[in-house]
């Protein structure tokens, strides 16, 4: 993950170069790969093969000659059919690359927790009925935590109506414990989200709405549950 936000800024900076003496370098998301090329009309030009590599090749790396990589299958044709990244997609696609390897460096003590995880557990027919998500709130690690959240609130200014995006700006959240602020969005969202996710997400927001409350009491110096 690390070396793919690298060559996005990487791949920036080139962008930026060439602009500045003239050249316009565009590109395109594929995969999990951020392609680069010279804009020209003639884009087969940029897959002819000299010297053992092809200039796309030599721009972008060896993913695109990774026959894992679903770069190593575009061809001069196939290239025209990519949409062009706008410098908006471009800050788009590196915050996203930031919120994924921030959640994943603050969640390496707890193999496989994804952040939709306790949605699952509250919808769980086996659940207690009576049982608080709080309990099963893990730790995790809050630098990291936290700049995952700072970067999901800028990609959220970028894409405010995304609701699987702010679903799980709320979940990471409800995992800082900030429980206020995880309903305002979880609710939000449930504006935005498909009737089903709407519906998965109602239980887990009424339970968290009690927690918030129960936080709130106890904050007051009030022992014992409300």
């Amino acid at each position: 993950m690390i070396l793919v936000i690298a060559a996005i800024l990487l791949s920036i900076i080139y962008i930026e170069v060439c602009r500045r003496l003239g050249l316009t370098i565009v590109g395109s998301r594929v995969g999990e790969d951020f392609l680069i090329w010279p804009q020209t009309g003639y884009p087969e030009e940029l897959f002819k093969v000299t010297s053992g590599h092809s200039l796309f090749a030599i721009v972008n790396g060896r993913c695109v000659e990774d026959p894992r990589s679903m770069a190593s299958d575009l061809t001069g044709t196939s290239l025209l059919g990519l949409e062009i990244a706008t410098n908006r997609d471009i800050i788009g696609i590196a915050l996203a690359n930031l919120i994924r390897l921030h959640w994943k460096r603050a969640s390496r003590s707890n193999h496989g927790l994804m952040l939709t995880s306790p949605l699952r557990h509250v919808n769980d027919a086996g659940e207690k009925p009576n049982m608080m998500v709080k309990s099963n709130v893990p730790l995790l690690r809050p630098q990291d935590l936290r700049l995952a959240i700072m970067a999901s609130e800028r990609l959220l200014i970028l894409q405010p109506h995304n609701w699987a995006l702010r679903r799980d700006h709320g979940m990471m959240l409800y995992y800082n414990r900030e429980y206020g602020k995880a309903v305002q969005e979880l609710s939000i969202c449930m504006a935005f989200a498909p009737e089903e996710e709407a519906e998965i997400l109602e239980p887990f927001v009424e339970k968290l709405h009690l927690m918030r409350l129960e936080s709130s009491w106890k904050s007051l110096g009030h022992t014992g549950r409300l």
